[in-house]
């Protein structure tokens, strides 16, 4: 897990620089910097590892909790997907991507909801306690798989778009 999430960041990084003319004005400027936030939290989750399930608050190490700030920082990476999509779609340069963009976002914002959804199940049906028993890693890695989908339809329409180099 590691690697993939340095990877992703790498991934979200270029992203970014491509599409940067795209995201000009405020929306676009916010949009990037909050899913800056993420891929900063991307990075801070590949380089630092969870500690074993079930480790209590107490007994969290320095590398457990660095790793879980890079879980939050990864929300707004979230919010700033959303944004980044909204403003997409506004740009009369987008609008052959529309619909892949909107299938993109949809894909994401799924994911998302069955990633949060299944963790808010898990935790409240386990009384807030993660054991070996509680799968709560699983949902995560369906948004992530989610965001590497809006990555990779986004990314091929952005090339696509560019034209021929």
């Amino acid at each position: 897990m590691q690697g993939a999430l340095l990877v992703l960041a790498g991934a979200n990084l270029a992203m970014l620089f491509a599409l940067r003319p795209s995201l000009r004005g405020v929306a676009g400027s916010l949009g990037a910097l909050l899913f800056l936030v993420g891929t900063a939290g991307t990075i801070l989750g590949g380089l630092f590892v969870t500690d074993p399930i079930g480790t209590l608050p107490e007994a969290a190490t320095a590398g457990g909790r660095i790793h879980a700030l890079g879980g939050a920082l990864g929300l707004a990476g979230v919010l700033g997907t959303w944004i980044i999509s909204a403003v997409l779609l506004a740009r009369d340069a987008w609008r052959p991507a529309r619909r892949a963009v909107i299938i993109a976002t949809a894909i994401f914002t799924l994911g998302f909801l069955v990633a949060f959804v299944s963790i808010a199940a898990l935790t409240a049906r386990s009384g807030g306690v993660f054991g070996p028993d509680v799968p709560v890693g699983w949902p995560n890695r369906i948004g992530i798989l989610a965001g590497c989908a809006w990555l990779l339809i986004v990314a091929r329409e952005a090339r696509h778009l560019a034209g021929p180099r």
